[in-house]
Formats: structure tokens, sequence, C-alpha cells
């Protein structure tokens, strides 16, 4: 049985929400406190309101939005030697693709945030 084509736009969008849903893994050199301090930064150098910290082990923010969007949130889980990031859109907004970029691109942000520290030191 064939799915019609709304369904089938549904069923893609849905997928695109899970897949979301995934933590990108850093593999870094530094340990998880040092990690922590380096998202921490970002978060409020970006202006991320912290809505959730556990020092050297998770760090929950919402990102800025705007009059008409609500902002995202990250998820930044820490390891040794690791760190583990999330961003996922407002569930109540539904599937979006500025939403979906914005979130690629805060994943990307800290995925850099980490690296630079492993390259040398700097942050900023």
């Amino acid at each position: 049985m064939a799915l019609d084509p709304q369904t089938q736009d549904d069923f893609k969008q849905r997928r695109l929400q899970r897949l979301e849903l995934r933590y990108l893994c850093i593999p870094t050199a530094h340990d998880a406190d040092s990690n922590f301090e380096l998202v921490e930064r970002l978060a409020q150098a970006s202006g991320w309101q912290i809505t959730s910290t556990q020092r050297g082990r998770q760090l929950i923010a919402l990102t800025r939005g705007t009059l008409l969007q609500r902002g995202e949130m990250v998820a930044v889980q820490f390891r040794q030697q690791a760190v583990l990031v999330a961003s996922i859109c407002d569930p109540s907004v539904g599937f979006s693709l500025i939403g979906r970029r914005q979130c690629i691109e805060h994943r990307e942000r800290v995925r850099r945030a980490v690296l630079r520290e492993i390259m040398g030191g700097n942050t900023g």
C-alpha cells in the first residue's frame, strides 16, 4: 500500500528530527573538566541561557531565539577525552529547515571550540 505524498513528507520530517537527537562525538586530548570550561565559555560568549550544568559532566543550554522563533536546545556531555554534543529544535514548532541548519551550526561551534583547545589553547 502506497502512502499519500503528505504522509511521506511527514515520515521524512520525523526521520530527520530523530537523526538530530543523536550525539556527535568529538574526541579530544583533554579531560572532561577542561572541555567543560571551554564549552561553558562558548555558551556564555554566545548568549546562550545555561539551564543545567554538572561541572565536568554535562551542560544544557538554550540558544537565543527571535521574536517569531524559539532558540534551540544544546546538550553537551563530557567524557574523558571526548565531548558529545546534540542540538534540537523546539519540538512544539515541528520540522524547520532553518532550525535544523541552526542546530548543525551549534554542534559545529562546540566542535570548533573544543578542537581549538587541542590545537593550541586559543578559544577566541
